[in-house]
């Protein structure tokens, strides 16, 4: 005997549990692969917590590109970081150098700079096709997200998109009532 909220979705959590579409998207990772039995599960939601400044957001750019590169839509939504910063850091992990000489401009001579460049130019063109970037603040929302996967899903049939909150306690959620309380 069922009761409360959850009987009436009955129907639809039996059928899910009988499903064999199982969407995964495999991460860089292939110990991590393993351990979530494949990759990132559809409908799933993962939190990574970790100290500050231990590459958090690192991590989950590398899962992004990944994804992003393999055709995987891809969302970022950073509170912290600029689309100007995700674009120098993709770079700098693709050229394997510091991301702040990136950033300051710094560079040991002019052929250096026309290398970065090229490698910013292919990150790009790579990735770029399918990781979206969002600079985000206090008007951003949890409906401005799951907007962007259901157009996302109706233009990339058949792909799991993948989306990042980079700080997620500064997610709002649209509703002043919550979004109100401490």
């Amino acid at each position: 005997d069922t009761k409360g909220p959850l009987a009436t979705m009955r129907a639809s959590l039996l059928a899910a549990m009988g499903s064999t579409d199982n969407q995964m998207v495999p991460t860089p990772y292939p110990a991590l692969n393993r351990l979530l039995g494949g990759g990132l599960r559809a409908g799933s939601l993962y939190v990574l917590l970790a100290p500050p400044k231990v590459g958090k957001t690192t991590f989950v750019a590398n899962l992004l590109d990944h994804a992003a590169t393999h055709g995987t839509p891809a969302l970022y939504c950073g509170f912290e970081m600029s689309l100007y910063q995700m674009a120098c850091y993709g770079t700098a992990r693709r050229l394997r150098i510091n991301a702040s000489w990136i950033e300051r401009r710094q560079f040991a001579s002019p052929e250096q700079a026309a290398e970065v460049a090229k490698g910013m130019d292919e990150y790009l063109s790579e990735v770029g096709q399918a990781l979206a970037v969002w600079e985000c603040g206090p008007n951003t929302t949890i409906g401005d997200i799951a907007a962007w996967i259901i157009r996302t899903k109706a233009t990339h049939q058949g792909r799991v998109p993948v989306v990042c909150v980079d700080y997620l306690q500064l997610m709002m959620t649209g509703d002043r009532d919550i979004d109100a309380s401490p």
